[in-house]
């Protein structure tokens, strides 16, 4: 049996990047859901580490969702110091609505 298809309203007035400040020019990279090592942050993360510094400057790496505990941390601690990517966690549950508007929008 197939998974089945939800259809879900977005937020009204949700702007993605006046929200989490991402800038006009750059490339949303979206990870969303039950955040923990099965999604494979951290080679985003050392992939995004590894890329030239031109490059980096346009992308943002946005995760949103509940971590497993104790994971941010170990997240944060392998961006690099001078990193030139953004990087927005958002450690909490996120409504459908937001979801759904995050995904249009990025």
């Amino acid at each position: 049996m197939a998974d089945p298809c939800f259809v879900y309203n977005k937020k009204e007035g949700f702007d993605l990047r006046a929200h989490y400040k991402i800038p006009k020019e750059n490339l949303i990279l979206l990870q969303f859901g039950n955040i923990d090592e099965r999604k494979n942050t951290e080679n985003f993360i050392f992939a995004l580490n590894s890329i030239s510094d031109s490059i980096a400057s346009k992308i943002t790496l946005l995760v949103c969702g509940k971590f497993k505990n104790n994971y941010e941390p170990i997240l944060k601690s392998i961006v690099k110091q001078n990193a030139k990517f953004q990087i927005i966690f958002r450690n909490e549950f996120v409504s459908d609505e937001e979801m759904e508007s995050t995904v249009s929008q990025s």
